[in-house]
């Protein structure tokens, strides 16, 4: 796969409703970063995966979008308006909670749904309170912290750490988006995407009938252990383990997801 950079390839300004566009001539993969993150996150992804137009919109609450003026209905609203459906729909962490929740709960028509570092959700009483826990400390920070303060302390965090063997510089103006992060936006964003107070989707997985991608790094020994029981209760899932990384393959490895993402779709 050779990068051809397109003309027309977009990194927009904050407050867009599609963060980031490769500009290609194909079919669309619907890319949704995580939280904290923006559109802008999948410019890696996009430069080498030539065969997909790469389109990843800003989620509320993140990129500018405020809750006030996008709510998650009128998000869904406006990118279908953009975007033909069905599509190939890549989601990660937070992002594929909501890609789950668009095909599950919202029966949005896609072609297929590739999930990294992903969780249908908590089963036991032990798991939510522990995240219950994890979330407070979280909005408590958000409250509390500047935006550096912020994006320091949640950089710092093991799960967020391997991010650190991104491009030094992808990451570094990944940082800077970050930096720039409204965090009462950002606490809306939690509260509705919220880990612990999201229905619990393990048992819907078996409604899935479109063609399921699990990517984990293999060094994600959490994430990967939900996918391995994932991978069993999908209809037609496939498994993706991608060598010398942590919870955000396409982060650090982009080349390598986007060939296997090439071989796939």
């Amino acid at each position: 796969m050779q990068h051809s950079p397109d003309k027309n390839a977009t990194q927009n300004p904050p407050g867009r409703l599609i963060g980031y566009d490769n500009g290609v001539k194909s079919p669309p993969l619907v890319c949704l970063h995580g939280f904290g993150g923006s559109g802008p996150d999948f410019e890696q992804l996009g430069q080498v995966f030539t065969s997909k137009r790469v389109i990843a919109p800003n989620l509320p609450g993140h990129g500018g979008l405020r809750f006030d003026e996008w709510s998650t209905m009128r998000h869904l609203t406006a990118l279908r308006e953009r975007i033909e459906f069905p599509v190939d729909v890549l989601g990660y962490s937070m992002g594929a909670r909501v890609a789950l929740h668009w095909l599950i709960e919202r029966k949005l028509p896609v072609r297929s749904l590739t999930l990294i570092g992903a969780t249908p959700g908590l089963r036991t009483e032990a798991e939510r309170i522990a995240r219950l826990e994890f979330e407070s400390t979280v909005s408590h920070r958000l409250q509390t912290n500047t935006p550096i303060e912020f994006q320091n302390w949640w950089a710092s965090l093991p799960i967020i750490r391997s991010q650190s063997r991104m491009p030094k510089k992808a990451r570094e103006a990944m940082t800077l988006r970050r930096q720039k992060n409204s965090l009462p936006c950002l606490s809306q964003a939690l509260s509705e995407w919220s880990t612990a107070r999201r229905p619990n989707l393990w048992k819907r997985l078996v409604e899935i009938k479109v063609p399921v991608i699990l990517i984990v790094g293999k060094q994600d020994l959490k994430y990967s252990a939900l996918a391995r029981e994932m991978l069993e209760m999908c209809p037609n899932a496939r498994l993706e383990l991608i060598d010398g990384c942590g919870h955000a393959p396409h982060l650090e490895k982009a080349q390598i997801v986007a060939q296997r993402l090439d071989t796939i779709l």
